[in-house]
């Protein structure tokens, strides 16, 4: 073999390993990337429910219980839902975006479980999921969705 051949077999053999340590790097800071995003959804998602806590309100989303308009709770509900809702739709794009942690089905099932259980977040998310939390309403039953707004003109 002469010098040419080796230093070329030699740039090959570089190159390989160049390349794998690349793709360690990547999956490396792709794993970081999904653990942060894990930790935002699940931080906000703690913030909230101190709220929740805090204010007594807990049982409108997790229990199931009704807060109709005209009580004393509704305002401070409705807020809370939309609030909630923010940080579960913000929680299943970033999951999504990092599907092979495995955190987008567990977040995903919490989301329905939370719709299934909050008549306030059902309706808050039907009333104006499909522009303010689309990733939500997609998750309702077809039956609880108010229609899609129509486009106005200019937009």
């Amino acid at each position: 073999m002469n010098i040419e051949t080796g230093l070329a077999v030699s740039a090959v053999v570089i190159s390989l390993v160049a390349t794998r340590m690349a793709m360690v790097q990547t999956r490396i800071g792709h794993t970081t990337a999904a653990i942060a995003a894990n930790e935002a959804a699940l931080a906000g998602l703690r913030e909230l429910e101190l709220h929740l806590l805090d204010r007594k309100l807990l049982h409108y989303f997790y229990q199931g219980a009704e807060c109709p308009p005209g009580h004393v709770d509704r305002d401070a509900a409705v807020t809370m839902a939309g609030l909630l809702a923010d940080v579960m739709c913000t929680g299943l794009r970033m999951h999504n975006r990092h599907v092979a942690s495995g955190s987008y089905l567990p977040w995903r099932s919490y989301c329905l479980q939370t719709l299934n259980t909050s008549p306030v977040l059902r309706e808050r998310v039907a009333a104006h999921g499909a522009t303010w939390w689309p990733d939500l309403w997609h998750l309702l039953p077809p039956g609880d969705c108010l229609p899609l707004p129509r486009p106005t003109r200019g937009t």
